[in-house]
């Protein structure tokens, strides 16, 4: 039987993120910020942006951000909720050659992308649902990649060169506030902007498709702390 609260509902237990998990998490923004800060650096991933916050998030500094980096959720995304990018890259067929090149290929965005998809491969098999706080994801989204083997995984992903794409890259809000508040050197101000932007990840707008829509879970968790340096 169900645990039951005083009330008589059952108590439904729902592990969140670890700390390694939360630290994995900073890990992948820092490199995912040094990315789009390099010269040369591939900015078809911040294309949605107005040109000054494009600048902006090109030019945090060091202090910003790690500031930026300790938000509590990855800040690009491996499109997580695109439906038909997903169902066409996992769809039956020959897997692609792991050590062919990809199209195009930039190296460093070719880097983050597999490391961005072991960690949500292996999160997903261990507790989907904190993956499904630390990027926004289906259910679904976190089975199919579940299901399949990690050389397979990275196989496919491997032969696109769009995997990543910037977290609510449509959003100027939202990237306005990581940018203001959320790097700001007082600690209370910092944590209250990246909490707001994880509430917005956490109720997205429903799903274009149906076939994989599934909205992310609205429950109680424990507060998390969020890494601050």
């Amino acid at each position: 039987m169900f645990p039951k609260t005083r009330m008589g509902v059952p108590d439904m237990q729902y592990p969140g993120p670890e700390p390694s998990d939360l630290e994995n998490v900073r890990a992948l923004n820092r490199a995912f910020l040094d990315l789009v800060a390099r010269d040369g650096s591939p900015r078809a991933i911040l294309q949605n942006l107005p040109d000054g916050m494009e600048e902006r998030l090109a030019g945090l500094g060091t202090k910003r951000a790690e500031r930026l980096a300790g938000v509590p959720f990855m800040l690009f995304s491996l499109r997580e909720r695109d439906d038909d990018y997903w169902e066409l890259l996992l769809a039956p067929g020959d897997t692609p050659d792991l050590f062919l090149p990809a199209p195009e290929p930039d190296a460093g965005t070719g880097k983050l992308a597999a490391a961005g998809l072991g960690f949500a491969w292996q999160l997903a098999r261990r507790n989907a649902y904190a993956l499904r706080l630390l990027s926004g994801a289906s259910l679904h989204w976190c089975e199919e990649i579940a299901a399949r083997p990690l050389v397979d995984l990275l196989s496919r992903a491997a032969s696109r060169s769009d995997v990543i794409e910037l977290r609510c890259g449509h959003s100027v809000p939202f990237w306005a506030k990581l940018l203001d508040r959320g790097t700001s050197g007082r600690r209370d101000i910092r944590v209250a902007a990246h909490l707001t932007a994880w509430q917005q990840i956490l109720t997205p707008e429903p799903a274009r498709t149906g076939a994989w829509a599934s909205a992310a879970c609205r429950s109680r968790v424990r507060s998390l702390e969020v890494a601050d340096k």
